[in-house]
């Protein structure tokens, strides 16, 4: 077991390295409706960048079986009733929706590109034991037992949705697994496909609280779709999926559980907080029996492997943890695994012996996976930190990922050391650019169908276009030392590359642009993209059928609203960057016809400015 960031492309790359996974099921993100409207970066970053990182690391893994989690709630404004993945969805009605869909079409682009097979699962208004606090069946459980006011919507007796118990979905999430895709972008329903109302599902809960709910009746709201209603034809046809729950059975199932465990054993827990408003002591609770079970079938497992090992003659890690070295006083930033409730040093040490991937531990109970070295750990906290005397390289316990070595450089310690021929950068090892034809083999990892086109016809004399301070996360694949002028020329020499930064990293791909990162204040870095015709390339920004350009790097979406929209100011001659009108950038020499953009991104503080200033644009992104 690993907890770790998705977004951690070397932390992935490690663990594919170490491991022969054979499934993936990949069920991490940003949930719910509201909040994406308060915060659509956050969503996008996490719903479609972090997405992209785990794609990017299957790319090379074909063999692998990729199942992810969607939302019913792609399903927008126009969708027909009931909801078929066979019939367009409409125009999401929200930001959540936007990020699900995005994350389906890269997904499917993925596939379509690299080969590599991947079962997308609409889930229907899953409900169940353990379940979100802020889902309406544990919501409303809640208000009507403190006799709170039931927020309803004035039209809740015409809103329907489609529940869908926990046990039936955890039924089509192993069908999904055991499932080989026949096609790219395939998604299933995942739902009960019988839809009620939000009034039938309040009397539901009355009758098996036995209270009666203190209605409160509000406006709908303007993201809030009507119905949802889940056809499962193909799920069940397919997937032999057959759900069995019907919603008053669920129903009853979650009261009895919430009566079980929120109100007598995890009360002893919370003891004076009122546990109907702490669910965070009871997710600890339940959290750290989950890993004392989860402890003792890593124990049995690990006895089934070392057996394995030791009969096939594999050479297994050395994991040696018998002592560790106090450190008064200080503490090691991130790398958490838990925190456990008893913070005795005895009861520590114990867990983190049998913890395989432990190797330190703080005063305040945090397990950790990984210590930062020295010269970057806190000082004068209370306490201070356990480390095992080990060495995490011959443990396997590093992060190192793909063209690069561990180096022990203390206990529980160490450094990454990139092979020869690579460069380190924050992506990871990144192969340093040869001038020359580009070998047939990385051709081959780098090849997509671009709909029939040829990649020398397409991009011979495209220009590049400039967004000052921006980068893309990810599609780092070689490194150029030298200026601009230097790089640019690399690009337009190396097979496949789409873009660059100033840093010198040339690019296979791009990100969407909600993705992309603002990392300097200063003009003279930034990304520089290729301006190819990705409307007509099956572009990973949107549909060829929903793609409008309206400019060098301008390009928006009609179906599915602006995904990026830019400003576009034509550049002048010389070589550094200039006022007057707008940002400026040409290549001295003329001939390259480098533009300078602003991707509509606002910036607020000291953001990029030169002259009269990058104007903001209007895909949704604020950075202050």
């Amino acid at each position: 077991m690993y907890r770790g960031d998705l977004c951690d492309g070397a932390l992935l790359q490690s663990l594919f390295r170490r491991h022969d996974f054979t499934h993936v099921l990949h069920l991490a993100g940003h949930v719910g409706v509201r909040a994406s409207v308060k915060d659509p970066a956050a969503y996008a970053a996490t719903n479609v960048g972090c997405f992209l990182s785990l794609l990017d690391v299957l790319k090379d893994r074909k063999n692998t079986t990729l199942v992810f989690a969607s939302s019913s709630s792609v399903y927008g404004e126009g969708a027909q009733v009931p909801f078929s993945q066979h019939s367009p969805p409409g125009t999401p009605a929200n930001m959540y929706a936007a990020t699900k869909l995005m994350a389906e079409r890269f997904a499917e682009a993925y596939c379509v590109q690299y080969g590599m097979p991947a079962t997308g699962l609409r889930f229907f208004t899953v409900y169940g034991p353990w379940g979100r606090p802020d889902m309406a069946v544990y919501d409303f459980t809640v208000q009507i037992l403190k006799g709170e006011p039931l927020h309803l919507y004035s039209a809740s007796r015409s809103i329907y949705r489609d529940f869908t118990y926990i046990d039936d979905v955890v039924d089509g999430i192993i069908s999904a697994m055991d499932h080989t895709p026949i096609r790219c972008g395939e998604v299933f329903n995942i739902g009960r496909g019988v839809p009620h109302s939000l009034e039938t599902l309040v009397s539901y809960l009355e009758e098996e609280l036995g209270r009666e709910a203190n209605k409160v009746y509000l406006p709908l709201s303007s993201y809030e779709l009507p119905i949802t209603w889940a056809d499962i034809s193909a799920s069940r046809s397919v997937l032999s999926y057959c759900p069995k729950v019907s919603l008053r059975e669920g129903i009853h199932r979650f009261v009895q559980w919430y009566f079980l465990y929120a109100e007598d054993k995890l009360q002893s827990v919370v003891k004076e907080t009122d546990v109907l408003g702490a669910p965070d002591g009871m997710c600890r609770m339940w959290a750290e029996e989950q890993n004392i079970r989860s402890l003792e079938r890593m124990d049995i497992l690990r006895g089934q492997y070392l057996h394995y090992a030791h009969v096939n003659n594999i050479t297994l890690p050395e994991i040696k943890k018998s002592r560790f070295l106090f450190f008064a006083g200080m503490d090691s930033p991130g790398g958490t695994i838990i925190t456990a409730q008893d913070r005795s040093i005895q009861y520590l040490v114990e867990w983190c012996l049998k913890t395989e991937q432990c190797v330190a531990f703080n005063s305040a109970g945090e397990l950790k996976s990984s210590v930062l070295p020295q010269h970057m750990w806190r000082t004068g906290v209370t306490g201070g930190l356990y480390v095992a005397d080990m060495n995490v390289c011959l443990a396997d316990l590093h992060s190192c990922g793909r063209h690069s070595s561990c180096v022990s450089t203390g206990p529980s310690t160490f450094s990454c050391s990139c092979d020869d021929g690579y460069e380190m950068f924050p992506s990871g090892c990144v192969r340093r650019y040869t001038p020359g034809p580009t070998p047939e083999a990385e051709q081959w990892l780098l090849v997509d169908t671009m709909n029939g086109l040829e990649w020398e016809k397409l991009a011979k004399g495209r220009s590049f276009v400039y967004f000052p301070g921006l980068d893309s996360p990810g599609g780092d694949y070689l490194f150029v030392h030298g200026g601009v002028a230097q790089v640019m020329e690399a690009c337009r020499q190396a097979y496949r590359c789409v873009a660059f930064n100033t840093n010198g990293i040339l690019k296979s791909f791009l990100s969407p642009p909600l993705s992309w990162k603002r990392w300097t204040n200063h003009s003279q870095h930034g990304l520089y993209v290729l301006d190819l015709p990705y409307c007509h390339l099956g572009s990973e920004l949107c549909p060829e059928e929903a793609c409008v350009r309206h400019g060098p790097g301008n390009y928006s979406c009609i179906r599915d609203k602006h995904i990026s929209s830019v400003d576009v100011r034509d550049g002048g001659g010389g070589d550094s960057m200039r006022g007057g009108d707008g940002v400026r950038d040409g290549m001295r020499g003329g001939g390259d016809g480098v533009r300078s953009v602003s991707n509509g991104m606002r910036y607020d503080g000291d953001g990029v400015r030169d002259g009269d200033g990058v104007r903001s644009g209007s895909n949704g992104m604020r950075y202050d």
